[in-house]
C-alpha cells in the first residue's frame, strides 16, 4: 500500500469514526441517521477502492461493483440528509426514494456482469491505475446520475442558505461548501488534472464534505438543532403579512394573507396597494398617513367558521429614519378570543351563581329554605340532572365514625333519597371520595360513578354519569359536602370544579352563620330564662320561705292565730310559683307552628299552662283564615306575652282568644278578667309590651289595650287582608 491510499484510509477513518459516533448519540436528531449511513458508504468505499487496486485482473470489477455500491449510498445519504435538514422531509415519499435506487441498482448489476457484454467498460483505450479500460454508455448514464445528485443537493442546501438568517448561514455556507468540493474535483479531473488519480470513483472527493460534516458536528452543534427555511417559518404561518415598497406596490406576500384578500401572489405582485386591497379603504388610508400606525380587531368567515384577527400597518424606514416601505399584518387571534370569551363567560357565570346564592342567603328564613333555593340555582348553574347536600352529625364525637346526613336534595329517587338519609363513613378510607372531599378538603370528580372504586358503594347507584364532589367548610371546621352529578359523557372542566367549589362556599358560609345565629339565640333565650326565673318563681321561694319561717317562729312562741294568717299567702306564692314553673317548661318545650299551625299551638300553650293554673280559658276562631308563615309566629308571640303578662300580674280566672276576619281585616283579640292596669304606664312599656309592639310593627299590624284596674285587660291585634296575602 502506497503513502497515498494509508493516508487517504487513516483520514478517511477519522472522520467517519467522529461522524458515526456523535450522529448516534444524536440519532433522534433530523439527518442523524442519514449521516451515519453517509459515512458507512463512505467508509466501506474506501476500503473497497483499496482493494480494488490491488486486485487481480480477474476480480476487478467485482470490487469495482462493491466501491461503486458504496459510492452510492454516500451520495445519496448526503442527498437525503440535505433534505431532512433543509426542513423538505415531504420531498421524501417511498415513490420518490425508489427512483432514486433505480440507478445504483441498474449499475450493480451492469458492473458485477460487465465482463460478459461491457456495456460499462468496452475495451482498454483509458488508462486507470495501470489499466487502460474503454468507457461504454452506462458509464455516462451513471456519470449523469451522480452529477445531478451533487448538483440537487447543492441546490437544495443554496436555497436554505439564501433564505436564513446570519447566524445560521455560517453552517450553511460550511456545508455548501463541501457539497460543492466533490464536483469542482471530477470536474478538475475530467479536464485532465492528475491531483487525484482515478477521481471518478476515488473516495477522496468525498472527504471534504466529510470534514465540513465533523466541522458542523463538533463547532456548530449541527444536530443540536434544525435551521429554519423562509418556508418554514414565514410562508407556513398562521399570520398573514403583505409588503410594500417606498412606492406602495406589492413586492412579497406569503399564503395567509393571499386566503384573506382572496387574491393569489402572482395576481397582485407589482400592483399599487388600491389596486391589491380593493376591499380594504381602511388600510389603504393609513398607508397615505405616513406616521401613524393602525392596530385594529375585526372578523372574517373563512371554511364556514369564524376567525378573528389583529389589522397592523406598520410603516418600515432604514437605517436614516427614510419612509422604504410598509409592512401589513394580519395576525390571527381566534384561539385568544375564544380563550378570553370563555374566561368571561366563566366569570359572569361565577357572579351570577354567587349573586342568586348571596339572594337567597338574604331572603331565606332558615336554613331548609335557603338550601332549597341554593340546589336549584347550581343545577341550573351546571346544567347537572341532580344534587344533594349531606351535613356531618354537629354532635360527632372524636374516634366516631363520621356520620352524614341527606338535608337537601333534588333529581334523586325517593327509593335513592332514603338509602341516602344517613351515612356513616369508615375513617382511614385512603383514596375513597369521602376521604378526598372530608379529610382532604379537597374537591373529587368521577366521570363514570359506577365504575370508579373511588366513589363509595353507596353512591355507585346514582348510575354511569360523572359526579363532582366538594366538601363544606368555614374556617377550620368541615361541615359537609355537595354534590352533582351530570349524564353519561358529560365531564366537569377546571373552570366549573373551580366556580363550584366557590359556591360551596357560599353555602358553607351560610350554614355556618346560620349555627352561630341559633347559638346566640339559644344562649340569649337561656339567659332570659334565667332572669326571668330569678325575678319571679325565685323572689316567690323566697317569699315562701319568709313566711313559712315567720309561721314558725309564731308556733314556737304559741301564737296560732298568727300561724293561721300566714298560711294563706304561703298558699298563694306557692299557687304563683307553680304557675310560673308551668310556663318556664313550655317555653322550653318546643312547638311546630309550622306543621300545626296557629290554632293547634295556640291550644297547646292554654291547655298546659293556662289549664294547669286553673285558669278558665278558651278559644273562638272563624273558619278559613289565612295568614303566612311570618304572620303566624308573629301572631303566636303577642298572643303567648299577653298571656304570659296575665299569668304573672292580672291573677285573671278566665281568659279568650278571639280569631275572626272581617271585610277588610284580620282580628285577633286575647282578654282577661284580671286585675288589670294602668293604661298611661304602657307608653313607658315593660319588655315584654315592648316585644309585642316590636312584632306588630314587624308584619305591618295595629295592636291597641284597653285596661282599668280592677276590670281586666283586651289586646287587639288588626291585620290588613292585603297584608296577610303578600306579608
Amino acid at each position: 500500500m502506497n503513502l497515498y491510499l494509508g493516508f487517504l484510509l487513516a483520514l478517511v477513518m477519522i472522520v467517519t469514526t467522529t461522524i458515526i459516533s456523535i450522529s448516534i448519540r444524536k440519532r433522534n436528531a433530523p439527518g442523524a441517521i442519514s449521516l451515519i449511513f453517509f459515512a458507512i458508504g463512505l467508509l466501506i468505499w474506501s476500503i473497497t477502492y483499496i482493494f480494488f487496486f490491488y486486485a487481480s485482473q480477474s476480480w476487478i470489477y467485482y470490487w469495482l461493483g462493491a466501491a461503486y455500491l458504496f459510492s452510492s449510498l454516500a451520495r445519496l445519504s448526503l442527498f437525503i440528509f440535505s433534505i431532512q435538514y433543509t426542513n423538505n422531509d415531504h420531498w421524501l415519499s417511498k415513490r420518490t426514494f425508489g427512483f432514486f435506487l433505480i440507478e445504483p441498482i441498474i449499475s450493480q448489476a451492469i458492473l458485477w456482469t460487465n465482463h460478459i457484454h461491457g456495456f460499462f467498460f468496452a475495451r482498454r483505450t483509458i488508462e486507470l491505475l495501470g489499466q487502460t479500460y474503454q468507457i461504454g454508455p452506462w458509464f455516462w448514464i451513471s456519470a449523469v446520475y451522480n452529477y445531478s445528485l451533487l448538483l440537487i443537493t447543492i441546490l437544495i442546501i443554496a436555497q436554505s442558505y439564501i433564505r436564513l438568517s446570519r447566524i445560521d448561514r455560517k453552517l450553511l455556507g460550511l456545508l455548501l461548501f463541501g457539497a460543492i468540493a466533490p464536483v469542482v474535483l471530477y470536474v478538475a479531473t475530467l479536464a485532465g488534472s492528475a491531483i487525484i488519480p482515478g477521481a471518478e470513483l476515488s473516495p477522496a472527493v468525498f472527504i471534504i464534505p466529510g470534514i465540513t460534516l465533523v466541522i458542523g458536528l463538533v463547532k456548530y452543534r449541527l444536530l443540536d438543532y434544525s435551521i429554519q427555511t423562509r418556508d418554514a417559518v414565514i410562508e407556513i404561518m398562521n399570520d398573514g403579512w403583505l409588503v410594500l415598497d417606498d412606492n406602495n406596490q406589492v413586492i412579497d406576500i406569503n399564503p395567509k394573507a393571499e386566503q384573506l384578500i382572496n387574491r393569489p401572489r402572482k395576481e397582485i405582485f407589482g400592483l399599487p396597494v388600491e389596486a391589491a386591497l380593493t376591499d380594504w379603504p381602511n388600510v389603504i388610508r393609513q398607508i397615505n398617513n405616513n406616521t401613524v400606525v393602525l392596530d385594529t380587531n375585526f372578523s372574517v368567515e373563512m371554511n364556514n367558521s369564524w376567525r378573528y384577527f389583529n389589522l397592523r400597518v406598520q410603516p418600515l424606514t432604514n437605517a436614516f429614519k427614510r419612509l422604504i416601505g410598509h409592512v401589513i399584518f394580519w395576525r390571527d387571534i381566534t384561539e385568544q378570543k375564544m380563550v378570553d370569551d370563555a374566561r368571561k363567560q366563566a366569570r359572569d357565570e361565577m357572579f351570577l351563581l354567587l349573586h342568586g346564592l348571596a339572594s337567597a342567603a338574604s331572603e331565606a328564613s332558615n336554613l331548609q329554605s335557603f338550601l332549597s333555593d341554593s340546589v336549584y340555582l347550581i343545577l341550573s348553574a351546571f346544567q347537572c340532572q341532580s344534587i344533594g347536600i349531606f351535613l356531618l352529625d354537629e354532635n360527632q364525637q372524636t374516634g366516631e365514625p363520621l356520620k352524614l346526613s341527606l338535608v337537601n336534595q333534588v333529581g334523586l329517587s325517593a327509593q335513592l333519597a332514603k338509602k341516602l338519609s344517613r351515612i356513616a363513613v369508615k375513617n382511614g378510607e385512603a383514596g375513597n371520595m369521602y376521604n378526598e372531599v372530608l379529610v382532604k378538603r379537597q374537591p373529587f370528580t368521577s366521570q363514570v360513578i359506577n365504575n370508579d372504586p373511588l366513589v363509595p358503594f353507596e353512591l355507585q347507584d346514582l348510575g354511569p354519569g360523572a359526579l363532582l364532589a366538594a366538601p363544606l367548610r368555614s374556617s377550620d371546621q368541615i361541615l359537609g359536602l355537595v354534590n352533582i352529578i351530570r349524564k353519561p359523557g358529560a365531564t366537569f372542566t377546571s373552570e366549573e370544579i373551580f366556580r363550584f367549589n366557590a359556591a360551596a362556599e357560599e353555602i358553607s358560609n351560610f350554614i355556618y352563620n346560620d349555627r352561630q345565629r341559633q347559638l346566640a339565640i339559644a344562649l340569649a333565650e337561656r339567659a332570659r330564662l334565667v332572669r326571668d326565673l330569678h325575678d319571679s318563681v325565685t323572689q316567690k321561694l323566697y317569699g315562701l320561705l319568709a313566711l313559712t319561717e315567720a309561721a314558725q317562729a309564731g308556733l314556737e312562741m304559741g301564737s296560732t292565730e298568727m300561724s293561721t294568717k300566714v298560711l294563706v299567702p304561703i298558699g298563694e306564692n306557692a299557687r304563683q310559683a307553680l304557675k310560673e314553673m308551668r310556663l318556664f317548661l313550655y317555653e322550653l318545650s318546643p312547638s311546630n307552628l309550622k306543621k300545626d299551625g296557629l290554632i293547634a299551638v295556640l291550644n297547646q300553650r292554654l291547655d298546659a299552662v293556662e289549664g294547669r293554673a286553673d285558669i278558665k280559658r278558651k278559644i273562638i276562631s272563624d273558619e278559613n283564615i289565612s295568614l303566612s308563615y311570618t304572620q303566624q309566629v308573629a301572631f303566636f308571640y303577642i298572643a303567648q306575652e299577653a298571656l304570659n303578662n296575665t299569668l304573672r300580674h292580672a291573677h285573671a280566672k278566665s281568659v279568650l282568644i278571639r280569631l275572626k276576619q272581617t271585610k277588610n281585616n284580620i282580628v285577633m283579640e286575647i282578654e282577661d278578667d284580671g286585675h288589670g292596669f294602668d293604661t298611661h304606664d304602657y307608653k313607658q312599656g315593660g319588655i315584654g309590651l315592648r316585644s309585642m309592639q316590636e312584632r306588630t310593627m314587624q308584619i305591618g299590624a295595629t295592636l291597641k289595650m284597653h285596661s282599668e284596674p280592677g276590670k281586666g285587660t283586651k289586646i287587639i291585634l288588626s291585620l290588613r287582608k292585603d297584608g296577610a296575602q303578600h306579608g
